[in-house]
């Protein structure tokens, strides 16, 4: 926008009529004070600018990260059964803002929502190591960590701050730390990261390229900031990290970076975000669409699918397929008009997790109730909102 307006002032210079030298001065003189305008708007734009890349530079490299890495924890060699968890962190819309009412949104709320997951999850694992041992784990982000900007109309006018914020300072910072503080907990660490539809560059999937998509930057940030903080305190934990991100599959799945398959044992977890699932189905969850999506993978895929992994409709569930199971992971972002009008559903914020063992595969699901958990007000609120939507589209139609 500088450089054009500079051109149109040099353009205006050029026209000037030197036939009258009072007319002249006047019209320079005014034309000095557009060029002095200009050069301080543009000395700002560069200020603004170099603060940007610092900004981006220290993230980068730790700089203002400011975590201490906990040491890892000893191998568990008295029991016998072992166990892998997997906890199941999505649609957190970093990003998104809500300041007001019951459903209220911030990225200081979607933070201390993700906190509080990673403490009932650590909680609920360190129950299950009484009879069993788990030194590992996986984590599957399900897409949606950051809110985006414009996928719809009006959209950047209910975000609390632009992309590139939501992408390289928010969203990594807050998975960064929860990934720091699990190595505390387990000797090592599988991450399985899928992109949403969020983090696309517009509404729709053919408005950009298939991998021009905001959250791939996240998750890659996210990697930086974490190989950073642990070189800088104990690099001998980076290889206790395994890394499965969208950028790392691109080439070797020709593109088709949206989805993963990830093996517990010898069993195979199909990993979507499930924004190409059509249908509203019952209680928000398009049973009949997931059934089609489940098989349409399976069928392209070499190897069979067992599980399903899948976020995007802010419900909590789990659907059971043809000797196969699909686990639907919540939101922790608070319930959206979005949600209630389009989905026709409404729920808390949770996250979820899943137990494996070798012979049996899934023993164990749990869900995690954030903000208070669910209550009977909560419901109420809920339902009383899909009505008070539902009166306000009849209206509309008529």
């Amino acid at each position: 926008m500088a450089k054009k307006k500079a051109a149109e002032v040099i353009a205006k210079l050029k026209a000037v009529d030197v036939s009258n030298d009072v007319e002249k001065d006047e019209r320079v003189k005014l034309l000095q004070q557009d060029i002095n305008t200009l050069q301080r708007k543009l000395i700002k734009a560069k200020a603004a600018t170099d603060i940007i890349v610092q900004g981006v530079y220290d993230v980068l490299a730790g700089k203002k990260f400011l975590v201490t890495v906990p040491p890892k924890p000893s191998a568990d060699r008295r029991k016998k059964h072992v166990e892998m968890p997997v906890l199941c962190i999505g649609d957190t819309h970093f990003g998104h803002y809500h300041p007001h009412g019951e459903f209220a949104y911030s990225v200081a709320i979607g933070k201390r929502r993700l906190h509080q997951a990673v403490n009932k999850f650590i909680e609920t694992t360190n129950d299950r190591r009484t009879s069993a041992k788990i030194d590992e784990m996986r984590l599957y982000l399900i897409g949606d960590i950051i809110e985006g900007e414009n996928m719809r109309q009006g959209h950047a006018h209910s975000i609390e701050g632009p992309l590139l914020k939501q992408a390289i300072f928010w969203g990594p910072e807050a998975l960064s730390s929860m990934i720091i503080k699990l190595l505390g907990e387990f000797r090592k660490i599988k991450i399985v990261a899928v992109p949403g539809n969020h983090g696309r560059n517009g509404p729709a999937r053919g408005d950009a390229h298939p991998a021009t998509n905001w959250d791939r930057v996240c998750y890659q940030t996210t990697r930086h900031i974490v190989n950073n903080v642990l070189m800088g305190q104990d690099a001998s934990r980076i290889k206790d990290i395994e890394w499965d991100l969208p950028t790392d599959r691109y080439d070797k799945q020709e593109g088709d970076d949206w989805f993963s398959v990830d093996y517990i044992f010898d069993w195979s977890n199909l990993l979507v975000h499930g924004e190409d699932i059509r249908g509203k189905g019952w209680g928000g969850i398009p049973f009949y669409g997931v059934e089609k999506m489940i098989k349409r993978y399976a069928d392209i895929l070499d190897d069979p699918i067992d599980f399903m992994y899948m976020g995007h409709i802010h419900v909590d569930a789990n659907i059971p397929s043809n000797f196969r199971e699909i686990f639907v992971n919540g939101a922790i972002e608070s319930s959206t008009t979005y949600v209630r009008k389009q989905l026709i559903a409404g729920n808390h914020p949770s996250q979820s997790a899943v137990f494996y063992t070798k012979d049996n595969g899934p023993i164990s699901r749990h869900t995690f109730y954030l903000d208070g958990g669910r209550t009977p007000q909560g419901q109420r609120t809920v339902r009383a909102l899909r009505r008070r939507d539902a009166r306000r589209a009849a209206k509309k139609k008529k």
